[in-house]
């Protein structure tokens, strides 16, 4: 244990983290800066007990957990583990996009909406704790998919922090999935209010048009 003492002075020390959310550890960070002759999961277990460290749905990868909490309070460690370990695309999808753009007046107490990309799955350890939300977008067209920086601007939205820093599918892809998969949206009676605001934020223009071009092509 006192190995393990002086490994979690060096995470204090640490950096380590996700852009605009809670930090993420990966095996290799574990590896190349923590272990000294020791097997990853000794360690992983040792900083675990001195509560430094805090479990994840994904294999090889732990949440930091900041001095004085007991526990790291994030709905979406687990996809910024994800992003860090695959390199994933996604993107927040459903009641979670609509919190973030303003639509809901609270945040949506159930699983978190995910978008992924025709042909992606979640990781097995996930599949139990987000719904996906397919819409036959391809990877490719992921960029086109957010809030435009018009829409940022307007709202005065911090890019850097902003939906803790993952990507969010902007009004307009979040119209299509309303209007393509009513059943995926689970928060209607707390979004009726606010279909002007939501209408308004879309408007007319060349953001609907890709989305739509490939949703229509694949019906």
């Amino acid at each position: 244990m006192a190995c393990a003492l002086a490994d979690a002075t060096c995470l204090a020390n640490s950096k380590s983290g996700g852009k605009g959310g809670s930090a993420v550890l990966s095996a290799e960070y574990v590896l190349t800066r923590l272990v000294s002759r020791r097997s990853v999961d000794r360690v992983a277990s040792d900083l675990q007990q001195l509560g430094w460290l805090g479990t994840l749905h994904l294999k090889g990868l732990w949440s930091l957990v900041p001095a004085g909490e007991v526990e790291v309070i994030d709905p979406y460690l687990d996809l910024r583990g994800w992003r860090l370990r695959d390199d994933a695309t996604f993107a927040l999808a459903g009641e979670a996009a609509a919190w973030h753009l303003g639509y809901l007046p609270h945040r949506y107490a159930g699983a978190v909406s995910v978008w992924v990309p025709a042909g992606a799955r979640l990781p097995h350890g996930l599949r139990s704790h987000f719904r996906v939300v397919r819409l036959g977008w391809t990877e490719a067209l992921a960029p086109r998919l957010g809030p435009s920086t018009r829409l940022h601007r307007a709202k005065g939205l911090d890019l850097t922090r902003w939906a803790g820093g993952l990507s969010d599918l902007g009004p307009e892809a979040l119209l299509i999935q309303t209007a393509a998969r009513p059943g995926s949206f689970r928060a209607w009676a707390d979004l009726i209010p606010r279909l002007e605001s939501f209408a308004v934020d879309c408007g007319v223009n060349d953001r609907l048009v890709a989305p739509l071009q490939d949703r229509l092509g694949k019906s």
